[in-house]
């Protein structure tokens, strides 16, 4: 699961009175056309293009805060309080990374989900089947650890010649625990980079599950392989799921360009604005709940307490 956060971010601030007006540093860049300034804790914020002279010249002390727009020393003073501004510093900008050729992989990925489509069609019957045993239910708990390690390899391996993303235990949606790599600096990628390292840990669980399936079409009486089998599906629902803050929600973000879409879906609800976003932002409260109750029930079965 890659989580980067609503990383380009434009939601309110509260002001501390920390004011950084005149000569001073920042690291910024440009991507498919959006610019952003980006602090030491890897964090990101957008800036309006129109800001962006204004703010240099400030920086280079071509301009006195005196004789600027109020509104422009209002965002200086933000971007200050958020870490984004280093006094005395340099201005450096990150050079936006080389593009790629997307839908070759597309096409690769698309080809093996439709076989793996056909085998489990095929299989349906094996692989809806109870493990059989309580034996085989614990294999489920190992080889669920391993793919999910696989999967965050896949985020990583896509990530890591653009930038150094990181591996931690976090929890999804503020509550469903989770392995997440950490693919901030995601952000200086182009769109088409990014919708690949979102697409890289699925396209691994999407290969797994095929040869599960290639394996249980050799041995049909396997009923650990439909097990196992089955778990990969629902991860697969589960990670392709725009409603947790991973891989789906990443791949609607930079597919429709809806950026910061749950920090504003969430603004909305707890404002009480009758918005798309507040709708999008109560399905998902609704979703984390449901899921965390049936993951609890099935825990139970599985476990022979229920």
């Amino acid at each position: 699961m890659t989580v980067s956060s609503d990383a380009i971010s434009d939601d309110d601030s509260e002001r501390d009175g920390t004011e950084i007006r005149r000569n001073f540093g920042y690291t910024w860049g440009e991507t498919d056309g959006t610019i952003w300034i980006r602090n030491d804790d890897g964090e990101y914020k957008r800036i309006d293009p129109a800001f962006q002279e204004p703010l240099r010249k400030l920086a280079v002390g071509e301009s006195e805060p005196s004789s600027v727009d109020p509104k422009v020393l209002e965002a200086v003073d933000l971007l200050a309080e958020g870490g984004y501004l280093e006094p005395g510093g340099e201005i450096r900008r990150v050079e936006t990374p080389g593009d790629i050729r997307l839908w070759p992989r597309l096409v690769v990925a698309a080809g093996m989900t439709l076989a793996l489509c056909a085998l489990v069609v095929a299989n349906w019957g094996p692989i809806w089947s109870p493990p059989g045993s309580i034996g085989n239910t614990f294999v489920i708990v190992p080889f669920f650890i391993g793919a999910t390690l696989l999967h965050e390899f896949g985020h990583y391996a896509a990530s890591r010649p653009y930038f150094e993303p990181s591996i931690t235990i976090g929890r999804l949606n503020g509550i469903i625990p989770a392995v997440i790599t950490r693919t901030r600096d995601a952000w200086q990628c182009p769109r088409n980079v990014r919708i690949w390292i979102s697409l890289a840990g699925p396209i691994v669980d999407i290969v797994v599950t095929l040869g599960l399936a290639i394996a249980l079409t050799l041995s049909p009486d396997s009923a650990i392989l439909g097990s196992l089998i089955l778990v990969q599906l629902f991860r697969l629902l589960f990670v392709f799921n725009p409603l947790i803050d991973g891989d789906g929600y990443w791949l609607f973000v930079d597919v429709f360009g809806t950026h910061n879409l749950r920090n504003h879906a969430f603004r909305d609800l707890k404002r009480g604005r009758p918005t798309p976003k507040a709708a999008f932002g109560l399905a998902i409260v609704v979703f984390t709940g449901w899921f965390v109750a049936a993951s609890g029930y099935f825990l139970g079965r599985a476990l022979g307490l229920l």
